[in-house]
């Protein structure tokens, strides 16, 4: 895929989630993942996908929310792998799309690690989660 081509899929994914009525991450499960995150250090990388995993699950967050978190975290995820070509590291990811997953103001409700670098750990975790039980099954 060229630059342009790149360029054009980034900026119409990223229109999509503006365009959503309400964010991808109701404001709802914000101390849940907020918790987890800052406990992350005294769990392993499964328990801390565990444990965000349920405080996603419906109804606290509705099932299609749900699949396009799982869906974009998934492809965060092949886009981070190629970061020697792409620039966009897991960091770089978590600044650009944390924003548009979570409601405007929710830097002052998850503060500046839970958002940013958060959302770094959040992917990694809630992914090797779900890679592991997709392994099992």
């Amino acid at each position: 895929m060229g630059q342009y081509d790149t360029q054009a899929l980034s900026e119409a994914l990223m229109g999509f989630l503006q365009d959503l009525p309400s964010p991808v991450i109701p404001k709802s499960v914000y101390p849940s993942l907020k918790t987890t995150l800052q406990e992350e250090e005294e769990m392993s990388v499964g328990e801390t996908g565990r444990c965000l995993l349920k405080a996603l699950e419906p109804p606290a967050v509705p099932l299609p929310s749900l699949f396009t978190l799982h869906y974009l975290l998934r492809h965060l995820d092949r886009v981070s792998q190629s970061s020697a070509h792409n620039d966009l590291d897991p960091h770089t990811l978590a600044f650009l799309f944390s924003p548009l997953l979570l409601t405007a103001g929710s830097v002052s409700h998850l503060n500046k690690y839970c958002t940013y670098v958060g959302l770094k750990t959040f992917r990694q975790n809630i992914c090797f989660y779900l890679n592991s039980n997709l392994d099992e099954s």
